[in-house]
């Protein structure tokens, strides 16, 4: 708001704005100084200069000002004030109807001073309390703004010492998954039982799944949360591309807002999709001449439902064939999720997920 401020103001107006506005910050800077570093020297110092100001306007000027010179005693009260806070603001205001006597009597000219010495001294009594208080009530509160100041900076020290170390067990949980990916895949070449080669091949897309969220988990130089419609798309061209199904044409639908998915959901979610994909591929897809797949990600209400929809004869989970690991998986994923499963017949066949984020 203050820069469209800033930005309908004509070039006078931001000049004069400008050099009001760097006034205020030097002063600020100057008595935020001027409070937190409250040692005896600089009290000492800032007194003494008032007090020789105030004592050469009395002496030069006093003939000139008469009884106006009074006024001139609230630079060694705001002085005071100022350096000693509220104990130091009530002294200098008792000592100020003295100080001005005194001065007048030195000068040579005792009836400069007030009419009405009982006001005076109220006066200069008030004056020292407020300025002594309203010294002290801000020196308070820049103690307590560089207390914060000083806690900020070691929290996001902390977070940032916290995101390289998360970093570190991400990169390091992704190289142990592809170091058993390898290992998973050296013992399929070195195998001639292709049930143990098939088996071996869904574990390791399985793997790749899991791989695939802390991998997504570190882009640039930040931890970033995987987004729903980025992460699903990216999983699922990676799981076709894994299991070699380059001529399935993907439609993907996706109408939801940014969603964020924590790394439980990414991989719960990562290793369901791959089930249902590779069923789909193994089972379905091969008995139509051009296979297609398509991916719909959108809202109903509350929940978010993913449906996976291809264009092969109607899968139904109670064949033999489907009531394997990977069903039992999909399952126990789905309640972990707290998410609702279901295959719907028709013109071929439908996953349909419905979960809450």
């Amino acid at each position: 708001m203050l820069n469209t401020m800033i930005d309908d103001m004509n070039e006078t107006e931001k000049i004069r704005f400008s050099s009001e506005r760097f006034i205020v910050l030097h002063l600020d800077r100057f008595l935020r100084n001027l409070h937190t570093s409250r040692s005896s020297f600089n009290k000492l110092l800032m007194i003494g200069i008032s007090l020789i100001i105030y004592s050469l306007v009395i002496m030069l000027f006093g003939n000139r000002l008469k009884i106006s010179a009074n006024y001139f005693i609230i630079i060694p009260l705001i002085a005071v004030s100022f350096s000693c806070g509220f104990k130091g603001g009530i002294l200098m205001g008792i000592l100020a109807l003295p100080m001005n006597l005194l001065m007048f009597r030195l000068l040579g000219h005792p009836e400069y001073a007030p009419e009405s010495k009982l006001i005076a001294e109220i006066t200069g009594i008030t004056i020292g309390t407020i300025l002594g208080y309203l010294s002290d009530y801000y020196y308070e509160i820049e103690v307590e703004i560089e207390r914060r100041r000083t806690a900020e900076r070691k929290l996001r020290q902390s977070v940032n010492e916290k995101e390289i170390l998360i970093h570190e067990v991400h990169h390091r949980v992704k190289n142990n998954l592809n170091i058993v990916k390898s290992l998973i895949q050296l013992q399929i070449n070195r195998s001639i039982d292709q049930n143990f080669i098939g088996e071996a091949e869904k574990l390791i897309r399985r793997i790749y799944s899991i791989s695939r969220v802390h991998e997504q988990l570190y882009k640039g130089n930040k931890i970033a949360t995987p987004s729903l419609s980025e992460y699903l798309p990216q999983l699922v061209e990676d799981i076709l591309s894994g299991i070699g199904e380059g001529r399935l044409l993907v439609d993907y639908r996706i109408d939801v807002p940014l969603t964020e998915l924590s790394i439980e959901q990414a991989t719960s979610l990562g290793l369901i999709v791959n089930e249902v994909l590779t069923n789909a591929v193994k089972y379905s897809l091969p008995l139509v001449e051009i296979p297609k797949l398509e991916i719909v990600l959108r809202i109903e209400g509350q929940e978010t439902i993913i449906e996976l929809k291809n264009n092969a004869p109607t899968f139904l989970p109670g064949r033999d064939e489907y009531n394997g690991l990977g069903l039992k998986l999909i399952k126990t994923l789905c309640d972990q999720l707290g998410a609702k499963y279901e295959y719907l017949p028709g013109n071929g066949t439908t996953f349909r997920l419905s979960l809450l984020l």
